[in-house]
């Protein structure tokens, strides 16, 4: 059987091939029935994947067995929420419409009423494919696919600096993220997103540590196709671009400056399409941004975006204990990120993979401050970078200061399973539907709110 990196790579492609031929079918006008079947290739890598760890288990420590028996329980509650009814605000306010749009239309479809359909759609596109065959319970397992990919690449970077055991202890922290556990059920295009961003890192660092010249291009041209993806996601990836454009120059440092300008020149590849779409129907490239900035009033104490960035400069002093709870929690860890930095600032200095993972880390945590609403969605993949920043200090200190690894990764793995406490609550409530205690009327009215109705009666009314 291939290698869990092999199979790992291939499953990020998979994803990436699904996405370019929706993508191809939605501006031709043939976004067409028989095209779901394209995701039994991401689905028969996931499984070969599951193989894998499979047989992976005979080659682990009883701790880690352990670890892994934990992940594999977490995953299985996750799953329980791709069984009761989408309540995703955003999912039911435009992502879900825009499929409906796109299959019904077998083509991409700007309507002003939502005017979120003028977005880059290269994740929705994939998304649509499942609503497609299997409605809006098909988007939920999407989504399940995207999470579970997202688990099998954190864990390869994370291997890239940590021992195993501490890089499943790592993943079951990402895990209890709320974000990670409520996208991995929902028709949010955020994780997909992770997982791309992750995915161009992960092959940076990956083209690093290969010597070989063809090796080493091969890895980043997968990278910056991966990049693309995520400007073709979401518009605000945008602002990713600087740490994302130093992390493919310096790791292209050996190649000709031709191949190294031209890695550049790709990321557009799969993104540009989209925003001559959105100027064509809008008559702007960034429309959703514009209509996102002249509401700011609307759901910030700011008028304009230079208020904003100034009230933000201001209240910078928020921002660590912000790191683990905003809307969304983290993980208490996090607040020791600032620490993390300026322990391994040293090495950061001499270490050009340790740069590439702090400036992306940096670089995500700057959009998510100043990018409104503050919400950890918007930035996922930089706060996972900066919880493994955080796992490598403290696995550096235990190493440096002789002390057992054991005592700290019981102590994470303690924190971890208590923030695991809500998601059981939501299993708990899932359970309940899915036996049939009640209906889909009453599990929705349950979560209904002044906040959430309008977009409720919106979809299931209409549906």
């Amino acid at each position: 059987m291939l290698r869990s990196r092999v199979l790992t790579v291939l499953l990020v492609l998979s994803w990436l091939f699904c996405g370019i031929i929706t993508s191809f079918a939605g501006f031709l006008g043939f976004f067409v029935s028989p095209l779901w079947i394209v995701l039994f290739v991401p689905l028969s890598l996931l499984s070969l994947l599951a193989l894998a760890a499979l047989k992976f288990v005979k080659s682990l420590s009883r701790f880690e067995t352990i670890l892994l028996s934990l992940l594999a329980v977490i995953w299985s509650l996750n799953f329980l929420q791709v069984f009761v009814p989408e309540t995703g605000f955003d999912a039911l306010w435009y992502h879900l419409p825009a499929a409906k749009f796109l299959v019904e239309s077998h083509r991409f479809v700007y309507s002003p009423e939502i005017y979120q359909t003028a977005n880059p759609q290269f994740a929705d596109s994939i998304f649509s494919l499942g609503f497609m065959v299997l409605g809006s319970f098909g988007t939920k397992l999407v989504a399940f696919g995207f999470a579970l990919t997202l688990i099998a690449v954190i864990f390869q970077l994370a291997r890239l600096f940590i021992s195993r055991s501490w890089a499943l202890i790592f993943v079951i922290t990402i895990s209890t993220f709320q974000v990670v556990a409520w996208q991995s059920s929902s028709f949010y295009v955020d994780v997909a997103k992770a997982v791309v961003d992750l995915s161009t890192i992960w092959l940076v660092l990956l083209s690093l540590k290969n010597k070989k010249h063809e090796s080493k291009a091969k890895y980043l041209w997968l990278a910056v196709i991966s990049f693309s993806a995520s400007l073709a996601s979401k518009a605000f990836s945008v602002l990713l671009l600087p740490s994302m454009i130093f992390a493919i120059i310096v790791a292209s440092k050996k190649l000709s400056k031709q191949v190294s300008l031209s890695f550049v020149v790709a990321l557009s590849f799969l993104a540009l399409p989209f925003y001559l779409f959105s100027l064509e129907q809008t008559g702007s490239l960034f429309y959703s941004i514009q209509k996102h900035t002249s509401e700011l009033s609307s759901f910030t104490n700011s008028a304009s975006v230079i208020q904003l960035i100034s009230f933000k400069f201001i209240e910078l002093p928020k921002m660590i204990p912000s790191l683990f709870f905003t809307r969304d929690y983290t993980s208490p860890l996090m607040v020791l990120l600032p620490i993390a930095i300026y322990y391994l600032f040293n090495e950061i200095k001499k270490n050009t993979s340790l740069q590439i993972l702090t400036f992306f880390t940096l670089n995500q945590l700057g959009i998510w401050w100043f990018v409104p609403p503050l919400s950890t969605r918007y930035a996922l993949g930089g706060f996972i970078t900066g919880l493994l920043l955080v796992f490598l200090m403290v696995a550096k200190l235990c190493s440096n200061r002789g002390m057992s690894d054991r005592k700290a990764q019981f102590a994470i793995l303690i924190v971890a399973l208590l923030m695991l406490l809500p998601r059981i609550i939501v299993a708990n409530r899932s359970i309940h539907y899915i036996f049939g205690a009640e209906s889909e009327q009453e599990y929705i009215d349950k979560l209904r709110d002044t906040n959430n109705s309008s977009v409720f009666d919106g979809w299931y009314k209409n549906e």
